[in-house]
């Protein structure tokens, strides 16, 4: 299975990562592991010798196994959950870096993405990144909440103020801006004239600026996100979501849904090391065990909640 190519860190709009528009982060279902791949001795543990083209081939091949079973496993995973989840396979290319000509790192990615009967999304990156005679393992997992329409109904009437600030403001500014010249000619004229007019420039233009600012802020980031290949609505709502975890059902939902599938994956990356050799280590165990060992359901917002920890809004930015 071929990855589709996608880009990102374009300049002005582009999204600085492909976490970008999936939520905030849940920390307790977040995995970071290193797996040493000792190729110095074979099977039987004799020492061999292997050269540093014969190790970077080795690593490479058992990253693209570890894909390749991810994808293919994850068809029967699904069809057996019978719940309305989906994946892709990506590999994303640094705008920036490519303009530069700088060489960068093959970013591949599995997303598995599950909405649930509430209409939250629950998203899951699974990067594999092999770096001299190591393999580095990443799961990071996202909840994006409902939509608060209640938000984007008040924000689509300040929208609406707002563009018509904007357009009143533009003749008075003007107006103001060329009347300068129809002031006395003595140089105190002039000076007290420039004053005045300063001052009421300074004045008109703070409900433009201010109007501007908001649009910045609150629009913008939507806009953003449609530019970048998001739908209307999918823009709206990583704009205009519900970031905390306060409800019972949704902690729940997200509780079922990733204490099954995060195992799921550390099974896939054991086997896929057994098969090349190398059964040390216990991804499965040592998911299972960071799990256990979360607080819960843990995510970046602000304030604290219900045993749930919650951090500052929307660190979706964290690769």
């Amino acid at each position: 299975m071929q990855p589709k190519l996608k880009s990102f860190n374009r300049p002005f709009v582009g999204k600085p990562s492909p976490s970008k528009y999936l939520g905030s982060r849940l920390e307790g279902f977040s995995f970071y592991d290193v797996q040493h791949i000792d190729l110095s001795v074979d099977e039987e543990g004799k020492l061999v010798k292997s050269s540093s083209s014969t190790i970077s081939i080795k690593l490479k091949e058992i990253r693209e196994n570890i894909y390749s079973d991810l994808v293919n496993n994850l068809n029967r995973y699904l069809k057996g959950e019978g719940i309305k989840i989906s994946y892709s396979f990506e590999e994303y290319i640094d705008i920036q870096l490519k303009t530069l000509g700088i060489r960068d790192h093959q970013r591949l990615i599995i997303k598995i993405v599950h909405t649930t009967p509430r209409q939250s999304i629950i998203s899951t990156l699974c990067r594999i990144y092999n770096d001299n005679t190591n393999i580095h393992i990443a799961i990071d997992s996202y909840f994006l909440g409902k939509v608060r329409w209640i938000s984007v109904i008040a924000n689509s009437i300040l929208l609406l103020i707002t563009l018509f600030t904007i357009l009143v403001s533009i003749p008075i500014v003007l107006a103001a801006i060329f009347s300068l010249g129809n002031s006395g000619n003595s140089q105190s004229n002039l000076i007290f004239a420039f004053i005045l007019w300063l001052s009421g420039i300074l004045t008109i233009s703070l409900p433009p600026i201010g109007s501007i600012i908001y649009l910045y802020y609150s629009w913008f980031p939507v806009l953003a996100a449609v530019i970048d290949g998001e739908g209307l609505m999918k823009a709206i709502k990583s704009r205009f979501h519900n970031n905390r975890i306060d409800n019972l059902f949704d902690r729940d939902d997200v509780l079922g849904y990733l204490n099954s599938l995060l195992p799921f994956i550390g099974e896939r990356l054991d086997t896929v090391f057994k098969e090349n050799g190398f059964p040390k280590e216990n991804i499965h165990e040592k998911i299972l065990l960071a799990i256990k060992n979360s607080k819960g359901v843990t995510v970046n917002n602000s304030g604290f909640m219900f045993g749930f920890q919650i951090g500052n809004n929307n660190a979706q930015e964290n690769y």
